[in-house]
């Protein structure tokens, strides 16, 4: 009380008062530092020593305080509380340090290292190009300090490169290049070795834009993880475009092999569709039939124009001639045997379609594709034959009813003249 402490019986220190009038035990200065001294327990960063005289948390760089060595594994070891069993205290093992020096785990509300980032990798970036070097191993820090990256991406550490393209001679994005006899050789193009080959990709053969460079003598380059042939390559590239399938490599304005530059009254390149002809070989045929049980049911982007190739206002969408169309800038993507199966143009697949094989069966037009768009393998009959009974048996007796039964093997049905 506050006689005995008048009298010296009791003396108090921080708030606390020992009743044996001895000297209260001064308070620790940071109860955050485990240090026994009291004393001198920080370095020059302000990060707390611990014990261990060699573990230098912190150093000067640049008047920035950084974390210099890794605090060594047992920095936070038994200091952080994870459980009180009893008389028994269990610390938690796993709690990490961050870069000021502050123990944290996943209980305590500074889970987010509050007081400092979590150190870091870094790696030694020698040519200062901004990547680090692969064969070195990573550096623990607070930051990425000059002299430092965060990758360790370069193919090699000794050479600026910012692009890490380096040629045969160590030049950054330079022309030398390994040949055939594995000689380091600036000249490119008077190997006598060496080759460029140019890739099919269309099938028309005809070499396209792409190519590569290699061996000759070799039978087979690596691309992609794929095995390519170089006698499936091609050492000329004379395709006018590689994206369009075209042997005679004659493609029109419109993009058509050997096509016929046609447009409409507008100058639009357009999609003529002749009405019963799907595949557009130049006369309409039962075959045709096969196509459109082929996308039976399916839907299309219907034709919007009213006007024929011609410019005339369209009297009938099973109209022949002159042939009807799709401007070319409204089917990109689209399958352009599915648009011609889609005879009379109203954006889907189905007996309609057939009447215009038979209204227009054996007419012809001028306008063949020379590379179709309709495949013949896709066909299958057997698997369709329900489709192709059912419109068997909707037509009346007549020969066009019997010419259907030879072409797709039903019974003829013998009829009045």
């Amino acid at each position: 009380d506050f006689a005995d402490l008048v009298e010296g019986k009791a003396t108090c220190n921080n708030d606390a008062c020992l009743n044996d009038g001895t000297l209260g035990q001064q308070n620790d200065v940071d109860d955050d530092c485990y240090c026994t001294l009291n004393t001198n327990c920080y370095d020059h960063c302000e990060i707390c020593k611990f014990e261990d005289s060699t573990t230098t948390l912190g150093t000067i760089d640049s008047t920035v305080c950084t974390a210099g060595t890794y605090p060594h594994p047992e920095s936070c070891l038994d200091r952080i509380i994870l459980a009180v069993v009893g008389s028994t205290i269990v610390y938690d093992t796993l709690a990490m340090m961050d870069c000021i020096g502050t123990c944290s785990n996943f209980q305590m509300d500074d889970i987010d290292y509050p007081y400092g980032a979590m150190m870091i990798d870094r790696w030694i970036d020698t040519d200062g190009d901004g990547l680090g070097g692969a064969a070195l191993d990573a550096e623990k820090a607070c930051s990425i300090d000059s002299g430092y990256s965060d990758n360790d991406n370069d193919i090699n550490d000794n050479i600026y490169c910012k692009e890490n393209i380096l040629d045969c001679a160590d030049t950054c994005m330079g022309s030398a290049y390994e040949d055939c006899g594995g000689v380091c050789d600036a000249d490119s193009t008077n190997d006598d070795t060496f080759r460029l080959f140019y890739f099919d990709d269309d099938g028309d053969g005809l070499g396209g834009s792409n190519s590569i460079f290699a061996c000759s003598a070799d039978e087979s380059v690596n691309i992609d993880d794929d095995t390519v042939l170089l006698n499936e390559l091609f050492e000329s590239n004379t395709d006018v475009s590689d994206d369009i399938y075209c042997t005679s490599n004659e493609i029109d304005e419109c993009g058509f092999c050997d096509g016929y530059d046609l447009i409409d009254d507008q100058g639009n390149c357009v999609f003529i569709v002749f009405p019963g002809d799907v595949d557009n070989d130049g006369s309409v045929k039962l075959t045709d039939i096969d196509y459109i049980i082929n996308y039976w049911g399916q839907d299309i982007k219907a034709r919007k124009t009213t006007k024929d190739i011609s410019g005339q206002k369209i009297k009938s969408t099973y109209t022949f001639s002159p042939a009807q169309y799709h401007l070319l800038s409204d089917i990109n993507g689209k399958d352009r045997c599915l648009l011609r199966a889609d005879t009379n143009g109203d954006g889907k697949i189905s007996m309609q379609d057939i009447n215009a094989v038979l209204l227009n069966l054996n007419s012809s037009h001028p306008y063949p594709d020379e590379v179709g768009f309709c495949s013949e393998s896709s066909i299958s009959r057997e698997s369709n034959y329900s489709l192709y009974l059912e419109i068997y048996n909707s037509l009346p007796p007549g020969e066009l009813k019997n010419s259907i039964a030879r072409e797709y093997g039903f019974d003829i049905i013998p009829y009045e003249f």
